[in-house]
């Protein structure tokens, strides 16, 4: 059973199934016959949070897939600040893309309610 591991911003509601996936191929019965129906084994990391993930024996279990399901969240939130921080101050000095690049989940989501008060960019990380 293939493993699929999703983490949008909305819950996952599409099918389960191979078949179900594939758009048109209930129209294609000739196809179909070359497709395999196999059902997913979903893993919707968007429903859990930073900490129940980090606890997971599965991430752990998963390694480096693990590990790149959590990144891409930081990564996100990363992204996240620079495309507030450039509009309101201009270019991010190197002291703050610094902090950025080196920064855990929970500073960046302290500086992401930050940005709405600081005055530089530098307040931000401070």
């Amino acid at each position: 059973m293939p493993i699929v591991v999703y983490n949008g911003e909305r819950p996952w509601t599409t099918s389960l199934t191979l078949h179900g996936l594939v758009p048109g191929l209930s129209e294609l019965r000739e196809l179909r016959a070359f497709v395999p129906n196999v059902t997913l084994l979903l893993d919707d990391l968007g429903r859990q949070s930073d900490d129940e993930l980090r606890q997971r024996e599965l991430v752990s279990a998963m390694g480096p897939i693990g590990a790149v399901a959590l990144e891409g969240r930081v990564e996100g939130d990363r992204a996240l600040l620079r495309a507030l921080i450039v509009p309101k101050f201009g270019v991010i000095p190197r002291s703050v893309e610094a902090a950025l690049e080196t920064a855990d989940e929970p500073s960046l989501s302290v500086w992401a309610e930050r940005i709405f008060s600081a005055r530089s960019a530098e307040d931000i990380v401070a």
